[in-house]
């Protein structure tokens, strides 16, 4: 079987009775926390000109736009929504390959389950399965042996890998075969994009791709559904995703699942500060000392920290923006490091 077949497998036979407790938890954990972003990126400049076009477009009154109130087609709702919860750093993170699931996975789980009706447990259940999906993705060309492969590349991971994570969450709530699955997969190959660049200028578009890949991934599986077919290769073919999106080292075992694997949204990281997990650890540290010795930023004339070598692949930027930003904008994208 290939890689995309193995996962649609999974993805079809994943059923909710068998999801341990602690990946359920987890799974309203990740709603909740997705949830609280969104409404507190929902006024920020990238959502306001995703719900614009969502109105403008109008159609099928499916999904909600979250704050808003009004219902469009649920492709439109997991876009806006999904930029909306990716407009604050404070999503959580996969720490193995660098992807932030909750603004792709969350909002096209809301969207496709308030379209097709279906249960919370059905939701909870789609939620599990595109994290493994994604998570799954991530980790044969970001992690391991390929570690930062991706990212060197220039791509954005949530975007690139979450397509597939959010196709996976559409084609478990509108009930697909396996088959449907791995087409589901298939297109959305040619959805996958991202571009680290816009961390570069401090411009907003990588905000939005958590919702861009939440509807493309939608689109895929609405397509699928249609008839529309996409290659069983698409991750480990001569021309996959895998190959294309890397400078040729990935895992492909990374694609496989033995019987007795944590579901892979266990590896989900929350954060407690908005800003990007490389400064998790540092924060800490400094509220640990700042609590033992009681200084104040008037005591202190430097800070010198320092990182594992593979986040540099993130932060690193030779204009020096990262380290001297020179605009809210910059600071916020650039020292924020997303993935």
């Amino acid at each position: 079987m290939t890689a995309a077949e193995q996962l649609a497998q999974f993805v079809t036979d994943l059923d909710f009775a068998a999801i341990p407790a602690r990946a359920r938890d987890y799974a309203k954990l990740s709603l909740l926390d997705t949830l609280g972003i969104a409404l507190a990126g929902y006024y920020e400049p990238s959502t306001h000109a995703a719900r614009c076009l969502a109105l403008q477009h109008g159609g099928d009154p499916q999904a909600t736009l979250l704050v808003h109130g009004h219902k469009v087609p649920a492709p439109q709702a997991a876009l806006v929504n999904g930029t909306a919860s990716f407009s604050h750093n404070f999503t959580d993170t996969t720490l193995s390959c660098v992807i932030h699931g909750g603004p792709v996975i969350i909002p096209a789980a809301l969207a496709m389950g308030e379209a097709t009706g279906t249960s919370g447990a059905d939701v909870l259940t789609a939620i599990v399965a595109g994290y493994e999906v994604m998570t799954r993705v991530g980790n044969a060309i970001n992690a391991g042996s390929a570690r930062m492969s991706h990212h060197r590349k220039g791509y954005h991971p949530t975007g690139t890998c979450g397509v597939f994570g959010a196709a996976a969450v559409a084609a478990k709530l509108l009930g697909l075969s396996a088959e449907m699955t791995w087409h589901s997969f298939g297109i959305a190959g040619s959805f996958a994009a991202g571009l680290s660049e816009s961390l570069t200028d401090g411009t907003d578009t990588w905000r939005a791709h958590g919702g861009f890949a939440a509807q493309n991934g939608i689109t895929s599986a609405l397509l699928a559904r249609e008839g529309l077919t996409g290659p069983t290769g698409v991750f480990d073919g001569q021309r996959g995703f895998c190959t294309a999106f890397t400078d040729g080292h990935y895992d492909a075992s990374a694609f496989e699942r033995q019987d007795d694997d944590a579901l892979l949204i266990l590896d989900a990281a929350f954060k407690l500060y908005n800003t990007a997990h490389v400064w998790a650890l540092p924060l800490d540290a400094l509220a640990a000392l700042r609590k033992q010795h009681g200084f104040t930023a008037a005591d202190v004339d430097e800070m010198i920290v320092t990182f594992p070598q593979t986040w540099t692949a993130i932060m690193d930027d030779p204009s020096g923006a990262t380290y001297a930003p020179v605009s809210y904008a910059r600071a916020r994208s650039h020292l924020s490091g997303q993935a």
